[in-house]
């Protein structure tokens, strides 16, 4: 294949000279424009090129050519970015010791895709740790597995490094510490049993990840302390974990339902009664008002409380409440679709309350179904989520004053747009002043509008190779982009 830069080097009449020309002006434009990394296959023979964009415009999905993947540097430069671009480089350069250190060195996680002949060399392995590869300990030797130091490094930057140090590092509190700060599960998961009885060990486990404790059960089910730091937002097994005796102290239940309120649902049923409990459960979690008797489910202030936390919590208070306008209008700001739990058709038409919840959640729209189809109340509700152009009746979707009423808010609405729309220039240029990307939708029209391309450019900074080669044709309007663009 014959390229520019080929060319180039028989420089001996004026057609070379124009294409020097035209390989300047080519590279200026790359320097300028992130174009598409195919457009940096124009420069697959210049390495000056290439580093440029691997450096500047950080192309690290950049195609490497079959030319440029035994170049040292390039594939330095490529791996530094991104370690996976070793699998890139040339069977000559992955076999090179010297060159596989220096990939190590640039980015330790190299080592993951490195020809298996390589792996075993603990000088390999060793420098892999050191740079930021802590998986590269399963590798290691028992010598290396057995360095405090390179395996508390192994450990700061892998998740499973633990597994593999030596047995004598597995009982060290240090390193267990150190492990218990990377992955609390597996660590508590792979320790021996003499450091599971550690409280210190478990307690610090357990605040990272609460369900790490059920790997130290048989240990911790008179600890009130370490149960109680094992429930979490998404845990409550601690409180199943704790002895009958301690499920069954109000205090206990108490402090786990204010650490998550789900914990309700598994307290003795005479807690589900206890309206401090009870209130303190759904502040915490809105939802646990189902597990709530029943008799407080009608409290307006227990409920006033679980539809503060989470608006659908609305559907489990009784039904005397749920036609409340007071509370349908608190449970909708806190989420929109809790309007389709108002016990009453009027309060889902009511305007006040529509404009609240489709603010949150513009999908709530729909629980109007004479609002959706009336195009002045849509226009205004775009004005207070713009997502609800997308829940309007199917009539109003192609309307153009409801089109570009969602499109001066949300860009990529021309995705949805009716093809009439597109093809329309005033529509698209707007559309591309607001954000270029628009024009990869409509480009199909417009594909040779210098001014659309222009604009595009300017707000997105993009382009692809069909318009980059139609712009080269004219030299003067491709500089003026190229100036205008730098002068941002």
């Amino acid at each position: 294949m014959t390229t520019h830069c080929t060319i180039l080097l028989l420089d001996t009449n004026c057609s070379s000279r124009i294409l020097r020309e035209k390989y300047d002006l080519e590279r200026k434009a790359l320097k300028a424009i992130p174009f598409f990394s195919e457009i940096a296959q124009l420069f697959e023979f210049d390495p000056i090129m290439y580093g440029l964009a691997l450096e500047r415009m950080k192309l690290d999905n950049l195609f490497i050519s079959e030319c440029m993947r035994n170049n040292e540097e390039i594939m330095l430069k490529a791996i530094r970015l991104d370690f996976c671009r070793i699998y890139d480089a040339s069977n000559e350069l992955k076999k090179n010791r010297e060159f596989v250190m220096k990939a190590l060195r640039v980015n330790g996680r190299a080592f993951e895709l490195m020809v298996n002949e390589l792996r075993n060399d603990q000088e390999l392995v060793r420098l892999a740790i050191e740079n930021g590869c802590g998986d590269a300990l399963e590798f290691a030797n028992e010598d290396l597995r057995s360095d405090r130091e390179l395996v508390l490094k192994a450990i700061r930057n892998s998740m499973s490094a633990f597994s593999h140090c030596s047995k004598e590092l597995k009982n060290d509190r240090e390193v267990v510490f150190e492990a218990v700060k990377k992955n609390p599960i597996i660590t508590i998961m792979t320790i021996p049993e003499n450091m599971k009885k550690d409280r210190e060990i478990l307690l610090n486990a357990v605040k990272l990840d609460g369900t790490s404790i059920q790997f130290a059960a048989k240990y911790v089910k008179q600890d009130r302390e370490i149960l109680l730091e094992s429930i979490g937002p998404n845990y409550v097994a601690g409180f199943l974990l704790a002895s009958p005796e301690i499920q069954n102290d109000r205090e206990f239940a108490l402090q786990a339902v204010k650490r998550n309120g789900k914990v309700l649902g598994r307290v003795p049923h005479q807690f589900r009664k206890d309206k401090e409990i009870v209130l303190e459960a759904v502040k915490q979690c809105g939802d646990a008002l189902k597990d709530a008797d029943e008799s407080l489910k009608q409290d307006v202030e227990i409920v006033t409380a679980a539809i503060t936390q989470e608006g659908c919590a609305f559907k489990y208070a009784h039904e005397s409440l749920r036609r409340d306008r007071d509370l349908v209008y608190l449970a909708v700001s806190s989420n929109g679709y809790a309007l389709g739990y108002a016990a009453l058709p009027s309060l889902k038409s009511d305007v006040e309350i529509i404009k609240k919840a489709i603010k949150i959640n513009p999908r709530a729209i729909t629980y109007s179904t004479d609002l959706i189809k009336e195009k002045e109340f849509i226009l205004e509700a775009i004005d207070i989520n713009p997502r609800v152009a997308e829940y309007a009746a199917d009539e109003l979707k192609q309307d153009r004053d409801v089109i570009l009423a969602y499109f001066k808010h949300n860009t990529l609405a021309i995705l949805e747009c009716p093809e009439i729309v597109k093809q329309d220039r005033e529509f698209v240029l707007e559309a591309v002043k607001l954000n270029g990307s628009a024009f990869f939708e409509c480009g199909t029209y417009f594909k040779h509008d210098r001014e659309i391309i222009m604009e595009a450019l300017m707000t997105y900074n993009f382009i692809t190779r069909d318009e980059y080669n139609y712009l080269l044709k004219d030299r003067t309007f491709l500089i003026q982009m190229i100036e205008k663009i730098n002068s941002r």
